[in-house]
C-alpha cells in the first residue's frame, strides 16, 4: 500500500471519528441502548437471557454489552460506544478489502469512506450501539469469504461464509436474509447463468454454506436447552416478534411509512443509490456472460432492503442493514468513474461524490451534538430526569434492584441500578386502551400488541426479586407513558398498597420504597 493511500485512509478514519463526536456529549444515543444495558446488568448478576431479561432481539447484543461492562465497569456506555466505533471501522475495512479484490485501491478507499460516513448519517441515533451495526460485520465477513470461495471453488470457504452469515441473526433476526441471498445466488442464479455448470457441485457448495449458516444458531439452541431457557428464547425471539410484525402491519400504512421513513434515508444517501444504479447497468453484461459474483451483491442489496420494510415501522437505524452491500456497489462504481474517461468528467464526479458524502455526515454529526436521545429533545433532556436518577443512586445501595414502570430505560443507566424484572420497558404490559388519541406521536396505543403472558411473569419477578424501589414515570409523561398510570393496573396497585409507600416525587417520577 502506497504512502498516499495510507494518508488518505488515515484522513477518512479521522473523519469517521469526528462524525462520532456526539459520543462525548451524551450517555445514550438511543433509548434501545438502555434496554441492552439493563439486560447486561441482569446477566452480570447471574440472570439468564429471556428468563430474567427479555427483549425481542437475539442474544448477541446482550453479551456484547455484558462483555464491555465486565471489562470496563457496569453501565460504562462510553466503553460501549468506543467498541461500536471500532466495530464499524472493522466492518468498513472488510468491505474495503472486498472492494480491493473486485476493483482496486480507489474502490477500497471509497468503500471505507462510504461506510464510515453513512453509518453516521440520516439522524443522530444512527451511531447508537444497536443490533444493526453489530450485525453488519458478520455479513461483511460472509460476503468476503463467499467472494474467495466463488473465486477458488473452495469448500472450506463456502462453509466459512455460511458460518459468518449465520452469526448475523444472533444480533437481529432479519440478518438471515443475507444467507437467503447466498442460497438464491448458488441454487438459482448460477445455474441459470452458467448453463454448462455442474448442478451437483453447486448444490454441494450450497449445502456446505447451509451447514455453516445453521451452526451458530444450533450451538446457541443447545446451550439454552442445557440452561433450561430454550422455550423462553423461542417465545421472545420468534413468537413475540411475529406478533410485533403483525401489529406494525396492521397499525401503520405501508406506503405512507415508506414516504416518511425510507425516502429520507434515500435522500441522505442519494449518491450511493446513483452510483449503485450505474454499477448495476455496467455489470449486467457480465452476468449474461456467466461471470456473476456482482449479481450476489445485487441480491444481497435487494434482500437487505426488503428486510427493513418488514412490519412497516422502518425506524432509521433499520437501514444500516442496507449499507454494506450498497456501499460496496457504490464504491465499485465510484472507482470506475474516478479513474477512467474524460478528465473534466472525472473532476465533476469527484466533486459530486465528495460533497454528497461529506455534507450529510457533517450535518448529522452536528445535529447529534445537540440531540438528547433519552427524551428526544434538543440541547438538554426535556423533561430533565436526572434529579430523579441522582436521588435513586444516592438512596439505594449498588446491589439494590429497581423496578421502573414506563418506557424509559435511562433510569437504570443513569442510576446504575439493576432492573428488578425481566421487562426493561413495560409497554408490553399495557396494550390498547380505548379513548386514546390515535394521532399521539409514538402511536404506542395501537402499534404494540399486549402480551397476556407478561403479567404472570411480572408478578413472579416482583415476588422473587423484591425491588428496593418502584419508579413510576407516568406522572412526567416520559415517552408518552402518561396514559398508563401504574395504579390503573390491579396487580401493581395491590403490590404498592401491600409492600410499598410513596417516598418521593421528583422530576415527574413517583418513587416508592418497598419492604
Amino acid at each position: 500500500m502506497s504512502p498516499k493511500t495510507i494518508r488518505i485512509l488515515g484522513l477518512v478514519l479521522l473523519l469517521g471519528a469526528l462524525l462520532r463526536v456526539p459520543y462525548l456529549f451524551h450517555t445514550l444515543q438511543d433509548m434501545d441502548e438502555g434496554c441492552y444495558a439493563g439486560a447486561a446488568a441482569v446477566l452480570m448478576d447471574g440472570g439468564l437471557p429471556y428468563r430474567d431479561a427479555v427483549e425481542n432481539k437475539p442474544p448477541g447484543i446482550f453479551y456484547v454489552y455484558r462483555a464491555v461492562f465486565e471489562l470496563f465497569g457496569r453501565y460504562n456506555m462510553g466503553a460501549v460506544h468506543v467498541l461500536t466505533f471500532a466495530w464499524t471501522i472493522l466492518t468498513a475495512a472488510v468491505l474495503a478489502l472486498a472492494a480491493l479484490r473486485l476493483g482496486g485501491r480507489l474502490e477500497a478507499v471509497c468503500a471505507f469512506l462510504f461506510y464510515l460516513v453513512f453509518t453516521a448519517s440520516l439522524y443522530p441515533k444512527m451511531i447508537a450501539a444497536n443490533s444493526e451495526i453489530f450485525m453488519a460485520l458478520p455479513c461483511a465477513l460472509g460476503a468476503l469469504a463467499l467472494l474467495d470461495a466463488f473465486t477458488r471453488d473452495s469448500r472450506g470457504l463456502y462453509f466459512a461464509a455460511g458460518l459468518a452469515f449465520g452469526a448475523a441473526p444472533l444480533f437481529k433476526q432479519v440478518g438471515a436474509v443475507g444467507g437467503a441471498a447466498v442460497l438464491v445466488f448458488l441454487l438459482v442464479a448460477l445455474p441459470l447463468l452458467r448453463r454448462g455448470a455442474r448442478i451437483g457441485r453447486t448444490v454441494g457448495f450450497a449445502c456446505l454454506f447451509g451447514a455453516g449458516f445453521a451452526l451458530p444458531a444450533g450451538a446457541i439452541a443447545l446451550l439454552f436447552h442445557r440452561a433450561g431457557i430454550l422455550g423462553d428464547w423461542l417465545f421472545w425471539n420468534v413468537t413475540y416478534p411475529v406478533r410485533y410484525v403483525a401489529s406494525g402491519n396492521a397499525a401503520l400504512p405501508f406506503f405512507p411509512q415508506l414516504l416518511a421513513e425510507f425516502f429520507p434515508f434515500v435522500l441522505a444517501t442519494v449518491i450511493l443509490w446513483v452510483l449503485a444504479a450505474l454499477w448495476v447497468r455496467h455489470e449486467a453484461g457480465r452476468w449474461r456472460s456467466g461471470n456473476g459474483f456482482s449479481l450476489f451483491i445485487l441480491l444481497w442489496l435487494v434482500a437487505s432492503t426488503g428486510a427493513t420494510f418488514i412490519g412497516s415501522r422502518m425506524f432509521g437505524h433499520y437501514f444500516i442493514q442496507i449499507l454494506p452491500p450498497l456501499c460496496l456497489a457504490a464504491a465499485l462504481s465510484a472507482g470506475r468513474l474516478l479513474s477512467a474517461g474524460d478528465p473534466s468528467r472525472r473532476r465533476v464526479w469527484k466533486g459530486s461524490i465528495l460533497s454528497l458524502t461529506l455534507v450529510p455526515g457533517v450535518i448529522f454529526a452536528l445535529m447529534g451534538v445537540f440531540f438528547e436521545a433519552s427524551t428526544n429533545s434538543w440541547w438538554r433532556p426535556d423533561p430533565d430526569f436526572r434529579p430523579a436518577t441522582d436521588y435513586i443512586r444516592r438512596h439505594t445501595d449498588p446491589d439494590d434492584k429497581v423496578f421502573v414502570w414506563g418506557w424509559f430505560t435511562p433510569v437504570y443507566v443513569y442510576a446504575e441500578r439493576t432492573p428488578a424484572t425481566r421487562f426493561m420497558n413495560t409497554h408490553l404490559l399495557t396494550g390498547y386502551r380505548k379513548g386514546n388519541d390515535p394521532d399521539e406521536r409514538d402511536r404506542a396505543d395501537i402499534a404494540w400488541h399486549s402480551v397476556p403472558e407478561a403479567w404472570p411473569m411480572l408478578e413472579a419477578d416482583l415476588r422473587r426479586n423484591r425491588p428496593e424501589l418502584v419508579v413510576d414515570t407516568s406522572p412526567g409523561d416520559y415517552h408518552d407513558f402518561g396514559r398508563y398510570p401504574i395504579r390503573d393496573y390491579a396487580p401493581l396497585a395491590r403490590f404498592l398498597d401491600h409492600a410499598c409507600r410513596l417516598e418521593k416525587q421528583v422530576a415527574g417520577m413517583d418513587i416508592y420504597r418497598c419492604r
